[in-house]
């Protein structure tokens, strides 16, 4: 068992561990690594996507919480308490939402759980749908006569302290494995981005690049509440790493459905003038079987083709069988791409991975 597979095994993690060791003639230039790190975990309701989201999805402790049928029991069951107490008349803004503090409110939801169940947290929020998406019907027929008024429940909350506990763990790790080599190291889905650059605070032998607030005139507030895609290197990695603009790969990743978007702390584009190549750092919405091929096949491979040298990493959050798995390592493959897809570990048909291109000119001098 790896160091990494330990962290799984602890609970401390729950995605891989992605390594690519970029090279030269059979010499490694540097290593490059990737992973989902959960943000502070939670057992919470998702009621705009019609599920609850877990602790650490490797964990036994999910096992403890609501079945599927149950947690529909309770959304089916939200709106006559919003009708109730008249919040569907509160000036809510989509996006933002407001703390419930209403014993009553919080003991009625309580009720329409399947057996005594603590709540930490309750939020009125507000989500307008307007797509014709099988969720979206469902949301729509469940919230439009409360005016889409709606609960996010927290059942149960991970603590400052654990989650820079795991993180310390973590970076720990990654400092004995990369204590002799030249490596960047990718992170998706930072959150508290503040703890995690305290916790940084203790690891001389990391350099945070991205974000950088230092270089930031006005730093966004929201930046502080959203989940944060992090680059580090180690400190011998001595040559720039420049942020670059969206193109239509990092469109690809960030946009479901061309609908929502992810915020634009996360699906990161770079480029390291050294080595004439750009390094994404990527945490995607999911995507499916036949349309991820599509996708790929309109837009994303006619992008990847004005590039001679890049290396994709993260949580793509591909859903594939077998067979569309196949299709898409060979349809990459006629392009010269390489395709390294690693399984989620709860979850065998999700996929995490790699995806490279490699150069066809020389390295540049500039560092």
């Amino acid at each position: 068992m790896t160091s990494f597979e330990k962290l799984i095994q602890e609970n401390v993690i729950d995605h891989n561990v992605l390594h690519y060791e970029k090279k030269k003639k059979g010499k490694i230039l540097f290593d490059v690594y990737s992973l989902n790190f959960a943000q502070i975990s939670h057992v919470r309701t998702m009621t705009m996507f019609n599920k609850i989201n877990c602790y650490l999805k490797t964990s036994p402790e999910t096992m403890e919480y609501m079945k599927k049928k149950d947690v529909h029991y309770l959304f089916d069951n939200m709106n006559p308490i919003i009708l109730k107490y008249n919040l569907q008349e509160r000036d809510i803004i989509e996006g933002s939402k407001e703390l419930i503090v209403d014993s009553n409110i919080i003991s009625e939801l309580k009720t329409f759980c399947p057996y005594p169940i603590d709540i930490e947290y309750v939020y009125l929020r507000k989500y307008t749908p307007n797509t014709k998406s099988k969720v979206d019907e469902i949301f729509r027929r469940r919230f439009e006569s409360c005016g889409f008024r709606y609960f996010d429940i927290i059942f149960k909350e991970e603590s400052i302290d654990c989650y820079k506990l795991r993180l310390k763990k973590v970076l720990d790790c990654f400092q004995t494995i990369t204590e002799n080599q030249k490596a960047i190291l990718l992170f998706q889905e930072i959150n508290p981005i503040l703890n995690f650059c305290d916790t940084l605070e203790e690891y001389p032998c990391f350099r945070l690049h991205d974000p950088n607030f230092r270089k930031m005139e006005k730093v966004d507030a929201k930046m502080f509440s959203k989940s944060v895609n992090v680059l580090l290197t180690t400190k011998n990695f001595k040559h720039r790493i420049k942020k670059q603009n969206n193109d239509a790969i990092i469109d690809f990743f960030s946009y479901e459905g061309h609908e929502k978007h992810k915020n634009k702390f996360q699906n990161l584009k770079y480029y390291l003038p050294k080595y004439k190549l750009y390094l994404y750092n990527i945490h995607s919405f999911l995507f499916s079987n036949k349309k991820i091929i599509q996708i790929m096949e309109k837009t994303i491979l006619d992008e990847m083709n004005t590039i001679d040298n890049f290396i994709i990493m993260g949580d793509f959050n591909f859903k594939f069988n077998s067979e569309y798995k196949t299709k898409f390592e060979n349809l990459l493959l006629e392009h010269d791409i390489t395709c390294d897809l690693h399984s989620l570990p709860y979850n065998p048909q999700m996929y995490e991975g790699i995806l490279t291109k490699e150069i066809k000119s020389k390295i540049s001098s500039i560092s």
